[in-house]
């Protein structure tokens, strides 16, 4: 559908469907050479993109803007984008701080850079075409998601809790994005991370979660799931409930990012 040697520049008018982000993802990851199992670079990206990468302070802290695309003359973008997490750095572990920032970075610039074919580059300013919405945030996001952790590659991998943590370090991407990624062509899958939230019980609780097919409330506050981190536990079983029965579920501990994954 896209060329395979030239950037693409569809000018959508409207938000196409969900597999069309894919299709273009795939494209772009073509034109720039990179194989279907490599990182997607950040710097040949933004060349090919004709963006200009600009790192400032948006608002992110309070919940606000994590990032922004501006035309400029020249058919070339002005990419803003602002890597502090929502509630700010002091609540990341300072070991997380420079890997955070980085992961943020790379799925923000993707996302804008998916924001970009809904603008006609014809002339010598980007012209937008279609107004933004919540329907286009959610195709520039798969865009972004396919791009950095290819559909055939994530859909051809095991369900495992291993698996994400290759996935992740692979294609370096947040574990959040992986586990996403890993739900989402794993549809019969459930998938989570938990991370530790403080000194009271529940220790931990849920960082992410598969919004669909979820087990029983608080099933994330069984005792086996809550004493991980505090044993430096890494791997282990237990029995999670569903509507239908009980599932057996693999954990995966990462005590020093005070993080879980869940794979049931």
């Amino acid at each position: 559908m896209f060329d395979s040697h030239h950037w693409p520049s569809p000018a959508f008018g409207e938000v196409p469907p969900l597999s069309i982000a894919e299709e273009l993802a795939n494209a772009v990851r073509r034109v720039l050479n990179t194989g279907p199992t490599d990182r997607q670079e950040l710097t040949p990206l933004l060349e090919a993109s004709r963006c200009d990468l600009q790192l400032r302070r948006l608002g992110a802290r309070p919940g606000g803007i994590e990032a922004a695309l501006a035309p400029r003359s020249g058919d070339r973008f002005a990419l803003l984008v602002d890597t502090e997490p929502r509630g700010g750095w002091t609540s990341v572990f300072p070991a997380l701080r420079e890997e955070l920032a980085r992961h943020r970075l790379r799925f923000r610039a993707a996302h804008e850079i998916g924001h970009s074919f809904f603008y006609d580059r014809s002339g010598l300013r980007p012209r937008r075409f279609a107004p933004n919405s919540a329907a286009q945030e959610r195709w520039c996001d798969r865009f972004a998601s396919a791009l950095l952790l290819p559909p055939s590659v994530v859909g051809t991998a095991s369900p495992t809790c291993e698996t994400l943590l290759d996935l992740h370090r692979r294609f370096d991407v947040s574990l959040q994005a992986a586990a996403r990624a890993l739900a989402r062509v794993q549809c019969e899958r459930f998938v989570a991370v938990l991370v530790a939230r403080g000194r009271r019980p529940p220790f931990v609780r849920v960082q992410w979660q598969k919004s669909h097919g979820t087990p029983m409330d608080r099933w994330w506050a069984a005792s086996e799931l809550q004493s991980v981190l505090e044993d430096g536990c890494r791997t282990g079983t237990l029995r999670l409930l569903w509507p239908d029965g009980p599932r057996a579920a693999s954990w995966h501990g990462l005590p020093g990012r005070a993080q879980i994954l869940v794979v049931a």
